[in-house]
């Protein structure tokens, strides 16, 4: 169940409101910070409202996480098992193909520029209404993506530091998808994060 917590570190940095444009995009994120007792890395791949995230459970286990809408899945494969949730809220992927637009509807200000890794990004400024904590997003200017995102949170800064991303790309409906022999667990209750 970690791995649903932790899923909205991931899912942090793609609300924002909605766009009829299909949207894809792939990237290795690592966060660091509030209080995580060691980096989370994790691979992503968002496509429209779908995302799936990669990474290893608190076991040490492969874990995927899928969120489809509403819906939200942490499979461990090792043991042919998920636990599905269903969630108050939608988190619509889509909306990343214009970020700025999101940042704008935040009154988020550029405070700087910078090359950040690969990327020539614009530095961002905002009080995240989710969060409620000061933030700095690093903009990647050519692509308008978040490729590092910096929160302050209970006196601790969480960041989130993207690599290897890959925007409007292909990615198959079936990186979405439980395979269909896996047992699904259903959870008691909503969870909304």
């Amino acid at each position: 169940m970690r791995g649903i917590s932790q899923a909205v570190i991931s899912v942090g940095i793609v609300l924002s409101s909605a766009s009829a444009l299909a949207f894809t995009a792939s990237y290795v994120q690592t966060t660091t910070g509030a209080n995580l007792p060691k980096p989370d890395r994790r691979t992503v791949k968002i496509k429209d409202d779908k995302i799936r995230m990669d990474m290893k459970g608190a076991q040490g286990e492969d874990t995927v996480i899928i969120i489809n809408g509403n819906t939200t899945y942490s499979y461990v494969p090792s043991r042919n098992e998920a636990y599905r949730i269903e969630n108050q809220i939608s988190r619509d992927m889509s909306v990343m193909s214009d970020y700025s637009s999101y940042l704008k509807s935040l009154n988020a200000e550029i405070v700087g520029s910078e090359r950040y890794k690969s990327y020539d990004c614009d530095i961002y400024e905002f009080a995240d209404p989710r969060t409620h904590s000061d933030s700095r997003v690093w903009l990647w200017k050519s692509k308008n993506f978040p490729v590092k995102v910096e929160m302050e949170m209970m006196g601790n800064t969480m960041t989130m530091e993207l690599e290897d991303v890959q925007v409007d790309i292909p990615i198959a409906d079936s990186d979405f998808v439980i395979p269909s022999d896996v047992h699904i667990i259903e959870t008691m209750g909503r969870q909304a994060y």
